[in-house]
């Protein structure tokens, strides 16, 4: 492999996502050179200034497991990184405490989006037919799509809400 394949190849990994990194850092089917820029990225990214910055590990590490990387696979490049154990698996029960609350407070802010949609749609259409009626007649607003897409939205974060809660 010439060099200007390993810069092209340091780059894509700089895009991948960690979840990704680490699942391809398991492989034993690289070149010593490519395993190197794996480690080297990931070492960035576990920086050990990071790592001793419980905050900022768990932040880090949950994003991580937003990504999709399991809380085996974050233990152990913490662990490989110098944190102890003990320390490590801290870390990633406080990451996967955080990213199960991000994810609630997502889905709390689709119902409330949703909430407000819809009582928009339902206010434009009162009001309208309101000033129809005041007037004597004519036309008014049945803000169909707002009810609708509104109505949906918020149905769907609540279910969404109640499967969460029953996940462990």
């Amino acid at each position: 492999m010439t060099t200007p394949d390993l810069v092209a190849l340091r780059r894509r990994y700089e895009r991948l996502g960690t979840a990704e990194l680490l699942r391809l850092s398991r492989s034993d089917e690289f070149l010593p050179e490519v395993q190197q820029l794996l480690d080297e990225e990931l070492n960035r990214r576990w920086d050990r200034n990071v790592i001793e910055s419980s905050e900022n590990a768990v932040e880090a590490a949950a994003a991580a497991i937003t990504e999709g990387a399991s809380g085996d696979e974050l233990a152990q490049v913490l662990v490989d990184g110098g944190t102890p154990p003990e320390v490590a698996s801290n870390v990633v029960k406080a990451a996967a405490s955080q990213a199960i609350e991000a994810k609630r407070q997502a889905l709390r802010n689709k119902v409330t989006s949703g909430a407000v949609l819809f009582i928009l749609g339902v206010g434009i259409t009162v009001f309208t037919r309101g000033m129809v009626e005041m007037g004597g007649g004519g036309r008014y607003v049945v803000a169909w799509g707002a009810i609708i897409f509104g109505g949906l939205r918020m149905v769907q974060g609540l279910l969404d809400l109640r499967h969460q809660d029953r996940e462990p």
